[in-house]
């Protein structure tokens, strides 16, 4: 039988793709995936040329050019239903969920990864019917739905579990757990990471285990435990970095930047850290990472007095978010923008930042995040509404109680002593909620 040469170029030229993607070399990615795009049409093979537009698609949305992306993916759908390929459409149905997720149109997304399930159910294909419900859980979640997002991921869960799918349980877990975390469940979101992590050692997957180390190095952040955070964080750093893969390294580089600016640690340690973090997103081109250093270099400007500065990472930290139409960017924004304002005696400006920082945490159910913005507004009213302060205080107060944040109890004790606030020193910061988030 003849060896078909462009067939089997055009299968390596896809087996590098996915290699760079790994090690998060988009702009490699896309240049394999073109190369193979032109194979496929030379030789006019339909499924290699719709294959080929998925993977451009993806090393686009990658490089968060997402329009042009959605664009390959419509082509490559259009090309899977001219030959009947039902499996074709059902993967391109989630990657143009993706891209409409991206695209912040997330109604979209939910009908496109609904389709795809409605197919891979169709197929029998179970391993990729858990994947779909993941998809389904996440666009629900973003759609203001944890509820219904949560049972999606419980469902896939439960099918990832009936094949022994343990990678995949592993995955469904730290979905869980986010959403355990977000609503500020921390023993829930404790236990489902922990059981994440055995699996992923269990299967031998330092990636994945670096990733759910992070996550719970984040967790004990929230918790105050920061000795731990950081050691979690290097760690996970150090893996991702003998593993090359860029992209965690650069968020393990921002988690740990924004630890030590929580434990008002050394700047110039912190700034190192961002400024390698930038280096990876300047080579992959990953616009999500942008967002977060910009969002951390206000914090760092910020904890060094220096406003302008700033203001200036404020707005370009403003620009990606609304460029990645991030609802949770916008809310990081919103509430750097407002300490800002409150820096500069900007009174009207910094209380309008605070309430949008506080209603769209609430609109996204993170608790954390929630009581973090009310105990900031709360400390800047104090002196012009105290009764408004003592609104906001008393809902950070039940949450950090909780949770046990020494931290933000110390500032809210701090507070709390302030003859404005109406309370007596001493008194248990728990009891004196009357609202919780």
């Amino acid at each position: 039988m003849a060896c078909d040469e462009g067939a089997v170029q055009a299968d390596c030229l896809m087996l590098q793709g996915r290699a760079h993607c790994g090690h998060s070399r988009f702009a490699e990615m896309e240049r394999c995936a073109r190369q193979a795009l032109d194979l496929a049409r030379t030789r006019g093979d339909l499924s290699d040329q719709a294959a080929a537009l998925n993977n451009l698609a993806m090393s686009l949305a990658y490089r968060g050019a997402c329009r042009p992306a959605l664009d390959a993916l419509v082509e490559a759908l259009s090309l899977h239903r001219s030959i009947d390929d039902e499996d074709g459409r059902a993967y391109t149905l989630g990657n143009i969920g993706f891209m409409h997720n991206a695209l912040g149109d997330n109604d979209a997304a939910l009908a496109h990864h609904r389709r795809s399930l409605a197919l891979r159910q169709r197929l029998g294909e179970i391993r990729e019917q858990a994947s779909s419900l993941d998809n389904i859980g996440t666009a629900l979640f973003k759609l203001g739905d944890p509820l219904q997002a949560l049972a999606h991921y419980q469902e896939s869960l439960r099918l990832r579990m009936g094949i022994g799918d343990r990678s995949g349980q592993a995955t469904c877990l730290n979905n869980i757990g986010y959403l355990r975390q977000l609503a500020g469940d921390y023993c829930g979101t404790l236990d489902c990471y922990r059981q994440a992590l055995r699996l992923r050692e269990a299967t031998g997957d330092r990636a994945g285990h670096a990733l759910v180390l992070q996550n719970i190095a984040i967790l004990n952040g929230q918790l105050g435990d920061y000795r731990h955070a950081l050691a979690q964080s290097e760690q996970a750093l150090a893996v991702r970095n003998e593993l090359d893969d860029r992209s965690g390294a650069a968020y393990s580089h921002i988690a740990v930047a924004r630890l030590l600016i929580e434990q008002g640690g050394d700047t110039q340690q912190v700034a190192a850290h961002l400024d390698a973090a930038a280096a990876i997103a300047a080579e992959i081109e990953e616009p999500e990472i942008g967002l977060r250093i910009a969002d951390a270099r206000t914090e760092l400007a910020l904890a060094r007095a220096d406003t302008g500065a700033a203001g200036i990472f404020c707005g370009e930290a403003r620009k990606l978010a609304e460029r990645l139409r991030s609802k949770q960017g916008q809310a990081r924004t919103a509430l750097l923008g407002a300490r800002i304002d409150a820096a500069l005696g900007r009174v009207e400006a910094a209380q309008a930042g605070f309430r949008e920082a506080i209603a769209v945490c609430q609109e996204l159910q993170q608790a954390f995040e929630t009581a973090g913005a009310r105990l900031r507004f709360a400390e800047f009213q104090m002196s012009r509404d105290a009764e408004a302060a003592r609104e906001h205080l008393d809902a950070a107060a039940a949450f950090f109680t909780r949770i046990g944040n020494r931290t933000y109890l110390e500032r809210i004790e701090r507070l709390q002593s302030d003859p404005r606030c109406g309370r007596h020193r001493g008194q248990d910061a728990g009891t004196s909620a009357t609202t919780t988030d």
